[in-house]
């Protein structure tokens, strides 16, 4: 029989020491011993921050409602400074100034100017100005007529239904608007401060209602004028509800425009 020796094989004597210096048992039981432990991993879990931290730390943080009621805070402030600046006592008197002015100049359109008005005493002609000037605020009379238990009433417009005059009609209507805006802009000028807010300005037609509208309520009153006739009593008067209407409108869209006229002057 033949032995044949296989070339490079390795033998037995050399595979036995190599088996040898391989790592043991006793080593790799020291390297799973040299891990991280499963208390250390725990330890290291109970370190990181835990979900109730997170939403503490979520609940501290501010909150959109926090944010809003900061800015309505703020928006509240500069609404109440601008409301400080508004001249309201001047404003007041101003209106009230307006509504006389404008009586008085329809007046003198009468008594002085080319206007005419067939009326008895001077203070029936003064009630019948009166009607006209409200009227030229576009308040519409109402004439009612008393007879016999019935009573009708018909609204009118003396201006607008004039057919003959020596005075044109926008001279009538220009009377109460050039009244007011003449106010209003004397007290943006000399009221308002040099450093007021534009959205301020126009406040000031709020203060002129405060003085105008009591004067145009009372007068729709003051200026009631009874007329014998033969079949019944005729009063004419304006339109209580319209006077109302208008003796806002006039002195709060008008005098604002004059306000911020006199206040443009004054820069």
């Amino acid at each position: 029989m033949h032995v044949f020796e296989v070339n490079g094989s390795v033998p037995r004597d050399d595979t036995a020491e190599e088996l040898n210096e391989s790592p043991s048992g006793d080593d790799t039981a020291e390297e799973l011993n040299e891990s991280p432990s499963r208390d250390d991993t725990a330890e290291d879990l109970n370190e990181s921050p835990s979900l109730d931290d997170s939403v503490e730390r979520l609940n501290t943080s501010p909150s959109r409602d926090d944010s809003t009621e900061e800015t309505d805070g703020l928006f509240a402030e500069d609404w109440l400074a601008d409301l400080r600046d508004v001249p309201v006592i001047p404003g007041v008197v101003a209106g009230g100034v307006a509504w006389l002015l404008g009586y008085l100049l329809m007046a003198a359109l009468f008594f002085v100017g080319p206007a005419t008005l067939s009326a008895g005493s001077t203070v029936e002609r003064l009630r019948g100005i009166g009607v006209i000037f409200y009227n030229a605020q576009f308040v519409n009379g109402a004439e009612t007529l008393s007879a016999e238990g019935v009573q009708e009433t018909v609204r009118f417009n003396l201006i607008l239904e004039q057919t003959v005059t020596s005075v044109p009609e926008p001279v009538y209507f220009a009377i109460p608007v050039v009244a007011i805006l003449a106010v209003g802009a004397a007290v943006g000028y000399v009221a308002l401060e040099h450093n007021a807010e534009y959205v301020t300005v126009p406040l000031v037609g709020i203060a002129m209602v405060a003085g105008y509208l009591p004067l145009a309520v009372a007068g729709a009153f003051l200026v009631e004028l009874p007329v014998g006739w033969a079949l019944g009593t005729l009063v004419l008067e304006p339109d209580l509800l319209e006077a109302t209407a208008f003796g806002f409108a006039y002195p709060f869209v008008i005098g604002s425009v004059g306000a911020l006229l006199g206040y443009a002057l004054k820069q």
